[in-house]
């Protein structure tokens, strides 16, 4: 199968261009959040265009996550920098804020006239059931990686992560989602420092 992925943050203008362009087509067709961003994300520049494996891209998730800001952003941001260096990680950026900017300055001086259109009313809804689409596939994918891993600590952390959430959701309506990704990290740093650390003395 043949690499389209170019040499990591080598500075070509055709290869920034392209991550502009990318970037800008994913937040102008991202409605639903930054998980909506995240699938597509994923779709364009791991499945289609090769430019970051499967691994990378979960990395990149991950910090986009518990990174402050909006997801989709540090998403798209962190995906250019990992193909064109600092100048790849502007062109990202400026494509994804461009479309939202335009369409919610739009949305604001039009709003009033067409916020009672049934036909408007109509596409939200649709627009909602595509989003939840989106989500669920995401988080198949999600899953069918963390299991393909074959990793006891991932799939222990991935199903203990899954069953807080939930009841916490269930039970008492609360979401915890940033306190897991935040423990979560701070487990896995752990982890990783106490394995090594038994590895060296080991060798």
């Amino acid at each position: 199968m043949q690499n389209n992925k170019p040499e990591n943050k080598k500075v070509n203008l055709i290869t920034i261009l392209k991550l502009f362009w990318f970037s800008f087509y994913i937040s102008a067709v991202s409605f639903g959040g930054g998980f909506v961003s995240i699938s597509l994300t994923r779709e364009t520049f791991v499945k289609k265009l090769k430019w970051v494996s499967e691994d990378e891209m979960f990395d990149i998730n991950s910090i986009a996550q518990a990174s402050p800001g909006a997801i989709a952003i540090n998403t798209t941001m962190l995906t250019g920098y990992k193909v064109c260096g600092f100048l790849g990680a502007v062109a990202t950026v400026i494509g994804s804020i461009i479309p939202p900017m335009v369409i919610i300055t739009v949305f604001y001086f039009f709003y009033d006239a067409i916020k009672e259109f049934t036909f408007v009313s109509f596409c939200m809804k649709a627009m909602q059931a595509g989003v939840w689409a989106v989500v669920l596939s995401l988080i198949v994918d999600s899953w069918k990686a963390v299991l393909k891993s074959k990793s006891t600590f991932s799939i222990l952390m991935l199903v203990l992560s899954f069953a807080v959430n939930s009841v916490f959701l269930f039970f008492f309506s609360i979401s915890v989602v940033i306190y897991t990704i935040i423990l979560s990290g701070v487990i896995g740093v752990t982890v990783s420092l106490l394995f090594n650390k038994n590895k060296k003395g080991e060798d």
